[in-house]
């Protein structure tokens, strides 16, 4: 008797919470509809976008070269992303004097934010204080990072004296190894002399091929690969004891390749570069190019953009990001082609 009156009692109490917590509900809902509509939160990035749009620029020194395909496709998804404008700019060929002279118009005409390569050391300094004292944000990508420390900027890209060390060590590896590699001789090729990432690179390799007492010399191939192909090709004439051509750049890989391909130098003559152009991804694929570096330009520029349209809607601080050696090879070509053609890598 005892237990059902206490059932009893349970039940008329949960019974009646139910119709005070509904009593309460119908209220407040009430008083919704008779006031003011609730407050939509949105965390969009879009809530934060100060009026009139923004704009940004990726300056370069030699815009027509395929290395930036990717960093291209990096921009426009960027800009699609937070609906600003984005512009790739900066002379044809490299001349560092005219992407200083391009950012100075670039400040003058009210840029909100600007990516950076700073090719040659102490070369863009003072443009870089106009627009640090003017309160626009500066990132630098893929060259450059030595001056971006010293300068105080953010830096996206690789550390091209370590990458350069692991270039030098895969070049000792793919003529042997170090008692094989002993008295070979190499050519290196650089589209740009005098540019601070491309020495950069080969000074750290060098000083590998050199513990290894591989000969080694340099020629100029210029950006045009044409031009490339007919040096390299001077330079095997003049010296067919050449084993092995190892370009810095997007010019120098595909052009050494071709000359291999075209003189049935394969498996005679080893090539190995840097960046990834469809070019240079067949020659791997087809075995007349060993191997090839990716610096990730696609990542890298998307990145140092975000971080530029961050610091000025969210006012978070760009940071340094160094990217690592994507060594391509036979064992990883085709996915490679793959993101290439699509404009990714």
């Amino acid at each position: 008797m005892k237990k059902s009156l206490l059932w009893l009692l349970m039940m008329i109490l949960s019974v009646s919470m139910i119709a005070t917590f509904s009593l309460v509900g119908c209220k407040e809902e009430g008083a919704e509809g008779a006031g003011s509509e609730a407050k939509e939160v949105s965390f969009g990035l879009k809530e934060f976008e100060p009026e009139g749009g923004l704009q940004f620029a990726f300056a370069t020194i030699s815009t027509e070269v395929a290395f930036w395909v990717p960093t291209v496709n990096a921009l426009n998804d960027f800009a699609a992303q937070y609906g600003v404008e984005a512009d790739h700019v900066g002379p044809a060929d490299y001349d560092p004097i005219e992407e200083a002279a391009i950012l100075e118009n670039l400040l003058e005409a009210g840029i909100d934010g600007v990516n950076i390569l700073i090719p040659e050391p102490g070369i863009m300094d003072s443009v870089v204080k106009k627009y640090l004292d003017e309160g626009i944000p500066v990132t630098v990508s893929f060259i450059g990072f030595e001056d971006a420390e010293r300068l105080g900027l953010p830096y996206v890209g690789q550390q091209y004296d370590e990458v350069g060390t692991e270039w030098g060590e895969k070049i000792v590896e793919v003529l042997g190894g170090p008692e094989e590699a002993k008295g070979k001789q190499v050519l290196f090729l650089t589209e740009s002399p005098g540019s601070s990432v491309l020495e950069g690179r080969m000074n750290s390799a060098k000083e590998i091929l050199d513990e290894a007492g591989v000969i080694h010399s340099t020629i100029d191939t210029t950006t045009d690969r044409e031009k490339a192909y007919s040096n390299i090709e001077s330079a095997y004439t003049a010296n067919p004891e050449i084993v092995g051509f190892f370009s810095t750049d997007t010019t120098g890989t595909p052009a050494a390749g071709l000359f291999v391909k075209n003189n049935n130098l394969t498996g005679k003559v080893v090539v190995g570069g840097f960046d990834l152009n469809p070019d240079t991804l067949t020659g791997i694929k087809e075995g007349y190019i060993e191997f090839t570096i990716d610096q990730y330009p696609y990542r890298a520029l998307h990145l140092a953009m975000t971080m530029l349209y961050e610091k000025i809607v969210l006012g978070l601080e760009p940071y340094t990001e160094y990217m690592p050696a994507g060594f391509v090879d036979k064992s990883n070509v085709d996915s490679a082609i793959e993101l290439s053609g699509e404009g990714y890598r």
